[in-house]
This record gives structure tokens, sequence and C-alpha cells, in this order.
């Protein structure tokens, strides 16, 4: 008797649903939300960065050469001491990037990764909100949930999402997104979504010096960054939760090659 009550049947209907779509993928519980959720933003990062017009590049601010002095040469006049400004204004015109690029901030990327699940996941009835609040006072970045149904209970995974130039990128994964977001019972899966900017093509205040957010983007490099929030995650693993950590390269392409 116990064995018929926890078999779920599926509906005909569902069944010839699931068989004309092979890449749709049968959620029946929270670790099999969990599982779909987080395979699928393995492929995030390529979807990014692939195509002729590269999403990423809508994860940066452009700012034209010619724009940015014209800007600058304003707000110099506005200053009422231009004689203060006149070497930050000379390193402008004198630098040699054509363009002047740095990071929009995580909201960005949050967007952009609601977007890419919405789109992978949708047409398979899962749900994706942004800043939904989970607890009086915290809203989280993104919820993946699918409602109650005859095949499973209603399950959830909670989205945290970050730049890789934040403050408190290694202890938020376990104080921030494990300890005050999953309550262990009704919500215990989490992934960590990070953005890696790396330090290249960040604007230049002058010749030589980088972008004051550059250097703290660039932890250490793609691959320790990974590692060292793989671990992380791992250790966050207690009293019923379920985490994992995806580092995506959102950093700049390389100029293309003039043809």
């Amino acid at each position: 008797r116990r064995r018929e009550l926890c078999h779920r049947v599926l509906s005909p209907v569902r069944l010839l649903a699931l068989l004309d779509r092979p890449e749709t993928r049968l959620v029946r519980s929270a670790d099999e939300l969990f599982q779909v959720t987080t395979e699928t933003l393995n492929g995030f990062e390529e979807w990014l960065r692939t195509g002729t017009a590269p999403r990423v590049y809508a994860l940066w601010n452009h700012v034209p050469r010619r724009e940015a002095l014209h800007l600058a040469a304003s707000i110099v006049r506005a200053s009422g001491a231009p004689d203060a400004l006149a070497d930050e204004l000379d390193a402008l015109r004198t630098g040699a990037n054509p363009a002047f690029a740095f990071p929009r901030d995580e909201g960005a990327l949050a967007n952009a990764a609601l977007r890419f699940l919405r789109e992978r996941l949708g047409p398979q009835g899962i749900l994706i909100v942004r800043e939904a609040e989970v607890q009086r006072g915290h809203a989280v970045d993104l919820v993946v949930s699918v409602p109650a149904t005859h095949v499973g209970p209603a399950a959830s995974v909670v989205v945290e999402v970050k730049a890789s130039w934040y403050g408190k990128l290694y202890s938020a994964l376990a104080d921030q997104l494990a300890d005050r977001y999953l309550d262990g019972v009704m919500r215990r899966h989490g992934i960590y979504l990070v953005g890696w900017y790396g330090p290249q093509g960040w604007y230049e205040r002058a010749p030589g010096t980088p972008h004051p957010k550059a250097a703290s983007a660039r932890k250490g490099g793609l691959d320790a960054l990974r590692a060292k929030l793989n671990a992380a995650a791992l250790d966050a693993c207690t009293d019923g939760r379920q985490l994992a950590s995806l580092v995506v390269d959102v950093s700049l392409p390389p100029p293309r090659a003039s043809a």
C-alpha cells in the first residue's frame, strides 16, 4: 500500500508532452529542481559569450572616447578649479583606449540570468522570479520554483547573484545565502552565481592605472575563484541544505581583428 501511495503515475497527456520535447526534464522534487537548475546554468556562460553580438557586452558600460572627453572637459570647466583637474584631463586625452568600459552593477547580471533561465526553463512550466522576498525584509535575486502537482510537491531553489568585486564574496555564500535565505526545511537548495569580470579592458584613469575595482574583481584568476567558492559551497552544505557555486566568465572579450 505504501509503495502504491509513493508511486506517482504520469498522465498520458503529460507523458506525450515529455516525449515531444526531449530536452524537457521531469521535476518531482526540490532535489531534482536543484539539479535541473544547476545543469541549466552551466550553459549560461556560453549563452553570454557566443554569437555575432555576444550578450556579455550588455553587462558593461561603454563610453566612446570623444564623448568621454567632452563630458570630462565640461566637468573641469564647471568645477571652479580647472587647474586641479588638468592632469586628469590630460591623462584621458593621451590614453590608448578607444573607449572607456566599466561593468554595470550586479543587477544587470541577475537580469541576464533571469532572461536565460526563463528562456530555457520557462517552457517546461518552471517559474523564475526576480527580487522575491523569502524572509521579511530580505529579497533574493532569483527564485526558481515549480508548483505542487500530481507528480510532486511544490519546490524552489534560491539563486544569489554576486559580482566578483563584492567585498564579502567568500563569506556571503554561507552567511547570506545559506544561513539567511535557506531555512533548511521549506527552502533547502541554493545556487551562488558569481560573475567574474577580470582585470582587463576597464577604464583607466591614467596610463597604467587600473580602475579601482579591477584588482578586486580579478580574485586571483577565474580558476582560483571557482575552486575556492566550490569548496565554500561544500562546507555550507549542512543541516539539510544543498548548495552549489557557479562562476561565470563575464570579462570583456578581446577586440575583434579588423578585416
